[in-house]
């Protein structure tokens, strides 16, 4: 029982190093998005706020990657793999409008979608 209890715990840590070594690599190839989506002024207890509006993010290949919900005073700040995307939003008349942007590793880019 020791040693089938020995040899659980060194596969675990095994798979946990190769785990982390993924979690590194995977790491390494990310980078960041500025949205600056479609923006509302709205006023909260008399202070006047600005919220950009909600956006999904897709891959080429349409499957939804990530959602991004309202966010006040400040764009979203996205962290994804690099590579190229489609953002889909809608706009402040109620329009489904889609974009595509390029994110590169170790880098931050803004991207705005303006009327």
């Amino acid at each position: 029982m020791k040693n089938y209890f020995r040899y659980l715990v060194f596969l675990f840590v095994i798979v946990s190093f190769q785990y982390a070594q993924y979690l590194q690599y995977d790491e390494e190839n990310n980078g960041y998005a500025v949205i600056y989506s479609f923006k509302q002024v709205i006023y909260d207890d008399g202070i006047e706020r600005i919220q950009y509006l909600p956006f999904d993010v897709y891959d080429l290949k349409g499957s939804q990657v990530l959602s991004v919900g309202y966010n006040f005073d400040s764009p979203a700040i996205i962290k994804l793999p690099a590579g190229c995307y489609k953002i889909k939003l809608l706009n402040q008349a109620g329009n489904s409008i889609s974009h595509q942007i390029t994110v590169e590793k170790d880098s931050i880019k803004n991207f705005s979608f303006t009327e």
